[in-house]
């Protein structure tokens, strides 16, 4: 009694079925409010299906299209982000698709947002030489707006990449647009791979110092030079916004 989603690949597409099987498999290994929730999974005459909770609210890109996000909420969504994604990297999952498109974004009770990570249709897992399975056989799946450059480079990869594609994220929700752009996916990927963007500080004079310069760390071209985990970059992020609040 209850709404819930179910994911299906079409009936004759292997490589989807295959797909969706190791996504629900992934999946069932996180559990955390700010990851959305598998419920079961099986086949049936269709062929493979997953269910997952209903999450409400909207998309983090469709609520940032109408108004970038101010200062509070910003805190609430880099908390809940981080807090979800160290889960899965926990797990030792990659999401290496994170994007405003995969983050649902909900009001609670008090006027905060709930956030919650969605899609790891494409997510790698870590293996015991704490690197993620090979694609180096097929294309390189994600979006490229929000995309790590070593991946472009098909370089080994590792949780800063997810960082990093969150830290894009964070522009485009204080931004409004996302840091990265060109007008066709070849033009997209030299601006990241030069490092090409217009200073958020530029963008959004009215945040304190220190978010800018937060968010564009971990959009570090390297990714030596960015946090080395999830719960770093939160740690870092409350370490400055408590001194920002200091007289």
């Amino acid at each position: 009694r209850r709404e819930v989603i179910i994911k299906r690949a079409a009936s004759g597409d292997a490589g989807g079925q295959a797909a969706l099987r190791r996504e629900a498999s992934l999946l069932q290994q996180m559990s955390h409010p700010c990851v959305v929730a598998f419920l079961d999974s099986g086949t049936d005459d269709e062929g493979a299906y997953m269910i997952m909770e209903l999450a409400g609210g909207q998309t983090l890109e469709e609520v940032t299209a109408r108004q970038p996000l101010d200062l509070r909420q910003f805190e609430h969504l880099v908390t809940q982000t981080l807090e979800g994604i160290a889960t899965a990297h926990a797990r030792g999952v990659l999401h290496l698709d994170l994007k405003p498109q995969n983050i649902m974004v909900a009001q609670d009770e008090r006027g905060g947002l709930r956030v919650k990570l969605l899609d790891f249709g494409v997510a790698q897992t870590i293996t015991s030489s704490d690197q993620p399975e090979s694609d180096a056989g097929g294309p390189v799946m994600g979006s490229l707006f929000f995309m790590a450059p070593e991946r472009f480079d098909r370089a080994p990869v590792d949780v800063r990449a997810d960082l990093y594609s969150l830290g894009c994220v964070y522009y485009q929700a204080l931004a409004g647009r996302p840091p990265f752009e060109g007008a066709t996916g070849s033009e997209v990927m030299v601006a990241h791979i030069r490092h090409q963007f217009c200073p958020l500080a530029d963008v959004r004079t009215d945040l304190p110092a220190f978010v800018p310069q937060w968010v564009e760390w971990l959009m570090s071209r390297h990714p030596e030079e960015r946090p080395a985990t999830a719960l770093d970059a939160l740690d870092a992020f409350r370490e400055q916004r408590t001194g920002a609040r200091s007289p």
